[in-house]
């Protein structure tokens, strides 16, 4: 019995050996990797900030109207405000 044991350990072991991928050359890139670098470079792209003075050339606070303000979204209001705040944080604008 001991023996028998001993061959199927045997085997088990030849058969998780040959199941390991082949080691790759170093420096070869797989599709996997490129896509994943692809990822990473697309998402630090995304965090990159614009030149100070694009927004600031560009944009001015909006101030509207009390009438105009009444009749606006709830969504609108926010999108004012964030646009309004952003400019105060990024190009001194007054409140």
């Amino acid at each position: 019995m001991g023996e028998e044991m001993s061959q199927n350990v045997t085997n088990e072991i030849s058969n998780v050996t040959t199941l390991r991928p082949k080691p790759r050359k170093r420096g070869v890139l797989t599709a996997k990797s490129v896509t994943t670098l692809a990822a990473i470079v697309t998402i630090l792209a995304g965090c990159q900030t614009a030149p100070k003075g694009t927004f600031c050339a560009l944009s001015e606070a909006q101030r509207p109207s009390q009438d105009a303000i009444d009749n606006l979204s709830d969504e609108q209001v926010a999108a004012l405000l964030r646009h309004n705040r952003l400019g105060q944080r990024i190009c001194g604008w007054k409140q």
